[in-house]
């Protein structure tokens, strides 16, 4: 059975693809049959493995979980990861009156495709998209960084998700985690507030944060590698990146 992970945050520029993607390679790389579903409509995750530009213009792709589940046609990338892309068309999923609970009826399809993980990209609002990927959530990771924007985005994400799992709407076992992402430990500043968010949230705060590394983030997307496979870059950095897997309770041969 696949499991979902879904990534995201209602604010955009904390580094959610980022992460998405690099999750997606870690679990490739230790073996993983991996589907990353790109709900995102800029199309970044999609971009990233796929570089194809193209396909922020094309429609299909993630839209299908909904439109048409039963013809699925996925991207094979050269990762060895599969992808249903996003594009600029995926706010129509949004205005198209699904319910929640159309989500709901979707879960045991995707528990049932051929992939040991189904890693989602959510767009960066409060969306049905969003939404539809919190109902499908095994674990939902929301990425933020030591900022007051961020923060209020991220307190707003643990409401929903609290009132969620009062109600029980999220799949049995749901795991929600809060990754601190972005954190500059050169400013007194930066570590304060990504200090104050750990109070906040102690119960969902991952204990390994990813410092502010944006030069070597740029060179791994426009290589199209890992970030852990960018030239010179400090192993410490590197283990973090490639160690997301574990970090999320995702060790090798954990699968569902």
């Amino acid at each position: 059975m696949a499991k979902v992970i879904a990534v995201g945050n209602f604010k955009g520029g904390v580094g959610k693809t980022t992460v998405t993607v690099n999750l997606a390679l870690a679990l490739r790389e230790e073996g993983a049959r991996v589907l990353l579903v790109d709900l995102d409509s800029q199309g970044q995750a999609s971009l990233y493995l796929t570089d194809d530009e193209s396909l922020a213009g094309k429609a299909g792709g993630s839209e299908q979980l909904l439109s048409a589940p039963e013809h699925l046609a996925v991207i094979e990338t050269p990762s060895g990861i599969d992808v249903l892309h996003g594009h600029r068309g995926l706010g129509r999923i949004d205005e198209a009156g699904h319910s929640i609970e159309e989500a709901k009826n979707l879960r045991p399809y995707l528990a049932g495709l051929e992939y040991d993980y189904v890693v989602v990209d959510t767009p960066p609002d409060l969306a049905f998209r969003t939404l539809a990927s919190l109902m499908w959530a095994d674990q939902f990771v929301v990425v933020t960084t030591p900022d007051p924007l961020a923060q209020n985005s991220t307190v707003q994400f643990i409401k929903v998700v609290s009132g969620w799992m009062s109600k029980r709407w999220v799949k049995p076992g749901f795991k929600f985690s809060i990754l601190m992402n972005m954190v500059d430990r050169a400013s007194p500043e930066a570590v304060a507030e990504a200090e104050k968010a750990r109070q906040m949230a102690p119960q969902f705060v991952l204990p390994t944060e990813f410092t502010l590394r944006r030069a070597l983030v740029k060179r791994a997307f426009e290589q199209k590698i890992p970030v852990w496979k960018v030239k010179k870059i400090p192993k410490d950095v590197a283990s973090a990146w490639r160690s997301l897997p574990q970090l999320l309770g995702l060790a090798q041969g954990e699968k569902v």
